[in-house]
């Protein structure tokens, strides 16, 4: 398989709003559809080459054939395969990023993968035509820079107090509570939510729980086969292992073990 796969950060100006960007290539036929886990971040997808099949969970994981898209943030894995030879970008947004950048309350996205046209009109289709258009890569970077830049200055700010409750979220692997959250800010459980729920899409403890599983991948990506499940609950910020089980089955489908699977 011809494969090509090139990240890249984003310019200063929009740290905070894009996390990364990953071109990809393969020009061999479209391998079968395989899970996607929850993210941390939203990832918009800039499509120039045969489009994707999409399975999300807010439609039942029926595969949905699309081009360009973003999917908002998931509490259950998606499935998602190319429908044939792949060429684009993946921008993964911030959650706070993402509500700048497209403009909608972020629980319109949650469990779907919805068409960037739909998101930003012409705009979408015009990005797509110029990076196709572009030498190579460095040139389709610097195109979403200044493409994105653009938007972030025209777009109004997230709420300072939701940008730091995400960021707290985040760097403490979704170990802080909840209530402790609200406390800080003064907010009450029920602001909280439904701000987190607006400009994030999840509510804070789902939030927590998505990255707390990420924290869990690392792991597992780097651990290796002989640590004990319990000690890597543990170290993930599980309260027991059986919670750990739990939120594997939901986030990724699959046993524990078969999710290390994935990995060695």
């Amino acid at each position: 398989m011809s494969f090509q796969l090139v990240p890249a950060a984003p310019a200063p100006v929009l740290r905070g709003t894009v996390v990364e960007y990953r071109a990809y290539r393969f020009d061999d036929p479209a391998p079968p559809a395989q899970p996607e886990h929850p993210s941390a971040c939203v990832p918009m997808i800039v499509d120039l080459g045969s489009g994707w099949h999409v399975a999300a969970p807010a439609n039942g994981h029926r595969p949905v054939r699309m081009g360009s898209f973003v999917a908002g943030m998931h509490d259950a894995f998606a499935l998602v395969g190319a429908a044939g030879p792949a060429l684009g970008v993946q921008v993964d947004l911030s959650p706070v990023g993402a509500r700048r950048l497209l403009g909608v309350p972020m629980h319109e996205l949650v469990n779907r993968a919805v068409p960037l046209e739909d998101l930003l009109g012409a705009e979408a289709r015009s990005l797509a035509e110029r990076l196709a258009e572009a030498p190579g890569w460095p040139e389709r970077f610097a195109i979403l820079d200044a493409a994105l830049a653009r938007r972030v200055a025209e777009a109004p700010e997230v709420a300072p107090e939701i940008d730091w409750a995400w960021r707290r979220l985040v760097a403490t692997a979704g170990a802080v509570p909840v209530g402790e959250l609200g406390s800080s800010l003064g907010w009450s459980r029920k602001r909280l939510a439904a701000r987190f729920r607006d400009e994030i899409g999840l509510t804070p403890k789902t939030a927590a729980r998505v990255v707390r599983f990420h924290a869990l991948l690392r792991r597992l990506r780097s651990d290796g086969a002989a640590t004990p499940w319990a000690d890597r609950a543990a170290a993930a910020g599980y309260f027991d292992q059986s919670h750990m089980v739990r939120d594997v089955r939901r986030f990724a489908g699959v046993t524990p073990t078969e999710l290390l699977a994935r990995f060695t």
